[in-house]
């Protein structure tokens, strides 16, 4: 009995927190004269935080710039080495991550690590006229989640009455003799 409750609590957990947070860990090269722009496909109800570091080349830094997907700035840094950095999505869209090297020709390029966490804005006080639909491997994950719940926990019930009336039926018998 104990068995299936936890085997269905951490069914549930795990598809929980497959929805609620998201992330990565990157490392690449930007080549002298040259950028690399990450996207991020985002709701309105999504945070992202994160930091980067960057080695190699000469000079300071590079450019950095997180854009919004109507293309407005929401952060920029020049002749950055590293940083922290977090967002919120105050809309639906591709937001774009752009370490730019363009003002370094030195050999080599320039050596980023990044990562980063998406999550769900759970303390967004703002709501959304528009109705927004989970994505449709997340519904179905979560919606497979709580049906395997559901099976395990009317399974247990089942045989937690099955094993009841069989200990009653047996004990009638032993009165009875």
């Amino acid at each position: 009995m104990r068995y299936i409750f936890w085997s269905a609590t951490f069914v549930l957990l795990l598809a929980v927190t497959l929805y609620a947070c998201a992330g990565a860990d990157q490392t690449f090269s930007i080549a002298p004269l040259s950028q690399k722009t990450i996207t991020l496909p985002l709701t309105e109800s999504q945070c992202v935080n994160g930091s980067f570091s960057v080695t190699g080349g000469t000079g300071t830094g590079l450019d950095f710039l997180i854009s919004a997907p109507d293309g407005s700035k929401m952060l920029s840094s020049n002749f950055t080495s590293g940083q922290n950095f977090n967002f919120d999505a105050n809309t639906n869209g591709n937001f774009t991550l752009t370490f730019s090297n363009s003002f370094c020709s030195c050999e080599g390029g320039k050596n980023v690590s990044l990562t980063y966490n998406v999550s769900q804005n759970a303390l967004s006080s703002e709501k959304s006229d528009k109705s927004e639909e989970l994505p449709t491997q997340t519904a179905l994950l979560l919606s497979t989640a709580v049906a395997v719940a559901a099976v395990l926990a009317s399974g247990a019930l089942l045989l937690t009455r099955h094993k009841k009336r069989a200990e009653n039926q047996h004990q009638l018998k032993r009165n009875n003799e």
